[in-house]
């Protein structure tokens, strides 16, 4: 059984790391690193956005976060991510959604509500 989910255009963004990585080689020494995708979708249009990064701590989320901004040409009002440790600290059954404090600031900064994925 599916179920469709209607969206309106331009009211959320819908982030998360991809469960694949990538393997990047340089050409010139043959050293190789593991590049972690972080993806954004506009769910109405399905819009993509994905940027590769070398971990998935909390500044290359952040960072991640702006480059997506810029990349859409602006924010939505709500922001939709996974119970993901850099940026949710706590998701209760009842009671208040705690975000990690430099998650909420860029959220605030960019006018959006993150509303983490139920558990």
């Amino acid at each position: 059984m599916t179920s469709r989910v209607e969206h309106k255009a331009g009211r959320t963004i819908e982030v998360d790391w991809a469960g694949k990585t990538l393997r990047i080689v340089d050409p010139v020494t043959g050293d190789s690193s593991t590049a972690y995708l972080f993806v954004a979708v506009l769910p109405f249009s399905r819009y993509a956005f994905v940027e590769p990064t070398l971990d998935m701590a909390q500044n290359s989320w952040l960072r991640a976060h702006v480059a997506m901004y810029e990349w859409f040409g602006g924010s939505t009002p709500r922001l939709v991510c996974d119970n993901l440790k850099t940026g949710v600290i706590a998701h209760p059954r009842e009671g208040e959604v705690v975000l990690n404090d430099a998650y909420r600031g860029l959220a605030e900064h960019y006018s959006a509500a993150v509303l983490p994925g139920r558990v």
